[in-house]
């Protein structure tokens, strides 16, 4: 797997499961807005899944200690970081409160207590990388055997404890800047670091073939039994911690059971031409979310609603692909959306390389 990425600068398994996820977030607020009664063992699997399975496939690849040895490397990750994540973050707050009529300091004062009715993921994220690359760019400081995997790992625990406990000390809500979700969020990113650390390890090509096999079947049955026996997963309470290990849980198998599907459905290279289609998950995370604002559709049978819901994820997934299709002839226009250039104008691959 990781042979793939060293030859063509992309895992495939990773971008496998970031479109699978693309997928599961948009048929989630498809459910979320359109059913009533939305709670049952779809949206247990698809909430025990999406996010954990984004952090986690960013964790996967992230950066060795080698690219980030000199401050003057971290400062460049955390600008690019900054570009790529907190850019649509801004120009999605700007149009959200054009199209809501709702005054800008108004929205940014609404962002700053509760970010999840923005882009929550892509803020969480960029902070994320910020602290999990500061404790790597320490590694290469301070180096010592097993430092790699140590101090990136103790700094992101640092930062999760900090994010738990400083809310309720300062007397402040969690979801102020969005600290409990990254609390939550930062061990499956530290979860895919190690995870990389072990399938390149000398241990995993000298398992016994069923290794992976009973651990999957494990995982999947850890999954199913979740997912079928609790009524709502969502709605548990996150200040329990019993039901938090329950969710994290039940986020870590299903990980290991997708994890271990796209490596199988990506070994034979026949759905490449397709994996790649999961680089688009930011733009389709952004553009899913405006255009479920414009679907004025309702329905009051339940079967309907659950019928509506498919039909409208079906229907966002076109939208999502015809915009970026039309986007790619824009110039500049994924830059000034996305914080990224992406189009197939030779001018704009001239840009300095932190902005491509």
């Amino acid at each position: 797997m990781f042979r793939q990425f060293r030859e063509s600068g992309r895992l495939p398994a990773v971008d496998l499961m970031k479109l699978y996820a693309s997928f599961l977030v948009i048929l989630g607020h498809c459910v979320s807005h359109f059913v009533l009664d939305f709670d049952g063992p779809l949206y247990n699997a698809i909430w025990l899944t999406q996010m954990p399975l984004f952090f986690f496939a960013s964790g996967l690849i992230a950066p060795t200690r080698e690219k980030l040895d000199t401050f003057g490397k971290f400062g460049t990750r955390v600008l690019k970081n900054a570009l790529a994540l907190l850019i649509p973050v801004l120009t999605f707050l700007l149009l959200s409160a054009a199209i809501s009529r709702v005054p800008l300091l108004e929205a940014f004062r609404r962002f700053f207590e509760d970010p999840q009715y923005s882009l929550w993921f892509l803020w969480v994220l960029f902070f994320v990388h910020v602290v999990f690359d500061f404790g790597t760019f320490l590694s290469a400081k301070w180096a010592f055997k097993g430092s790699a995997l140590v101090l990136p790992t103790a700094v992101s625990a640092f930062f999760c404890l900090l994010a738990l406990f400083v809310p309720r000390f300062l007397g402040v809500s969690g979801t102020v800047l969005g600290t409990k979700f990254f609390a939550y969020y930062i061990p499956f990113f530290v979860f895919g670091f190690l995870a990389r650390a072990f399938l390149k390890s000398q241990a995993l090509s000298s398992a016994k073939p069923w290794v992976p096999w009973t651990i999957f079947g494990i995982s999947l049955c850890t999954v199913l039994f979740e997912t079928f026996y609790f009524p709502s997963i969502p709605a548990f309470d996150d200040n329990s911690l019993p039901y938090v290990a329950i969710r994290v849980l039940g986020s870590v198998a299903s990980i290991l059971v997708h994890l271990f599907l796209a490596s199988l459905l990506t070994e034979s290279h026949r759905l490449d031409r397709f994996a790649f289609l999961g680089s688009f998950s930011l733009q389709s995370y952004y553009l899913h979310i405006l255009f479920l604002r414009f679907l004025p559709f309702s329905a009051d049978a339940p079967a309907l609603q659950w019928l509506l819901s498919f039909g409208c994820a079906f229907l966002l997934v076109l939208m999502v692909a015809v915009t970026c299709l039309v986007l790619h002839f824009l110039p500049y226009a994924n830059l000034v959306l996305f914080g990224k250039s992406r189009s197939h104008y030779a001018f704009e691959k001239r840009l300095p390389a932190i902005l491509r």
